[in-house]
């Protein structure tokens, strides 16, 4: 999933530019997300070379240090679910009652997972957003805010600033 948000937002957001060869903190965090996921050769390859065109963009336009503190979130804050194979950048969700459609006088009258009656409306536990059923906040996992929002949202004002895109 992360993989997949970086091949689409960084390389989109940020446009094509020269690749950089050798080591860099964008070809760090790939091998880290790839690890993760298990990316073939090939997709590692692609998948690095993406990001690593988008620092290179963000080198031009002298927004290094905006990229340098995405890739850090990414290193800090991303986790891997091994079970999934998924290296996600997305917190946890908030599990809690939401109508689910259903009218009732008693909770007897509702049906769900551990359901309820409140003004007239059935509730159930699940996960905002996405209606999944839940019991605690952890059971929500990837559905939360993405959390490094504010370091992507750095880069890509830096960018817009010195592209002349926010005149």
């Amino acid at each position: 999933m992360m993989i997949r948000t970086l091949m689409t937002s960084l390389p989109l957001l940020f446009g094509m530019a020269a690749t950089m060869t050798g080591c860099t903190n964008a070809a760090s965090v790939c091998a880290m997300i790839c690890e993760c996921e298990h990316c073939n050769d090939y997709t590692e390859q692609d998948i690095c070379y993406s990001m690593e065109k988008a620092e290179a963009r963000a080198e031009a336009y002298e927004c290094g240090e905006k990229y340098s503190a995405v890739l850090t979130c990414v290193e800090e804050k991303g986790t891997c679910d091994e079970e999934k194979v998924n290296f996600s950048t997305q917190g946890p969700g908030n599990c809690s009652p939401q109508a689910n459609g259903q009218s009732c006088t008693t909770d007897a009258d509702c049906f769900g997972n551990n359901p309820s009656c409140s003004n007239g409306s059935c509730m159930e536990l699940a996960c905002e957003g996405s209606f999944n059923p839940c019991s605690t906040d952890a059971d929500c996992s990837d559905n939360g805010p993405d959390l490094c929002e504010s370091e992507q949202e750095a880069l890509s004002d830096c960018i817009d600033a010195a592209s002349g895109k926010d005149d």
